[in-house]
């Protein structure tokens, strides 16, 4: 399928699943080796990041994963095969907060000719968000996709009441194989125009007052992981 990238497949004994990217974001998809019947498994938030954590067990009767968003820190669920159901195993503390303070969000900017550019937003709930100060992030080089991490840092500036929105602009993969093309050597101007974009877009959307709009073009994957 030309708009879903194939990330990766971990199998067991009665399903297998596999590790996807549609719409710019990531999903799992656990699939029955017997019928063949798939199962998207769900999540609670708008823009998030899931992936399969450890199974060394291959006749394992559930899929152990890793789940967060922009304001859920990060948490290990099973997914039990024979009743699709959840269980939270084990979630990352953070002292004094309360994810139900926040609200996170997907919209969508055009550039150039139509091209729809995906944004992750998260911002305090209540806050008058054009009348805010606006944090906009984007990378979009060597292919590596910015997920919608949990940050303690951007929620530092939540508090203090920023909006913080992840611009994923071509040179990534956050859709797919092409977008990484259309943001590499002759066509890498497509990567600062679509960074100008979602932020002209931003601003005409209410998500931050303009001359208060500050930018970060820095990679976070090895910041993330450490």
């Amino acid at each position: 399928r030309s708009d879903v990238l194939l990330e990766g497949a971990t199998f067991f004994k009665t399903h297998f699943v596999l590790s996807e990217r549609f719409g710019g974001q990531t999903r799992l998809a656990v699939v029955n080796r017997k019928n063949s019947e798939r199962v998207e498994i769900p999540f609670p938030d708008p823009v998030f990041v899931a992936g399969v954590d450890a199974n060394p067990e291959f006749d394992s009767t559930f899929l152990r994963y890793r789940y967060e968003s922009l304001h859920r820190p990060p948490s290990i669920f099973d997914f039990e095969f024979s009743t699709q159901k959840t269980m939270l195993r084990k979630e990352q503390e953070v002292p004094t907060f309360d994810h139900s303070l926040y609200q996170c969000e997907r919209v969508w900017a055009i550039a150039g000719v139509g091209t729809k550019i995906p944004i992750s937003l998260v911002y305090k709930k209540g806050l008058k968000k054009n009348k805010a100060p606006l944090l906009v992030y984007g990378y979009g080089s060597y292919g590596s996709s910015m997920e919608p991490w949990f940050q303690s840092d951007v929620v530092s500036l939540l508090d203090r009441g920023f909006v913080y929105a992840m611009i994923h602009i071509r040179g990534g993969s956050e859709l797919g194989r092409p977008w990484y093309e259309e943001g590499k050597l002759l066509r890498k101007m497509n990567t600062f125009t679509d960074f100008i974009a979602g932020t002209e877009f931003l601003l005409r959307e209410g998500y931050g007052e303009k001359g208060k709009v500050f930018a970060n073009g820095a990679s976070r994957s090895e910041e993330h992981t450490s």
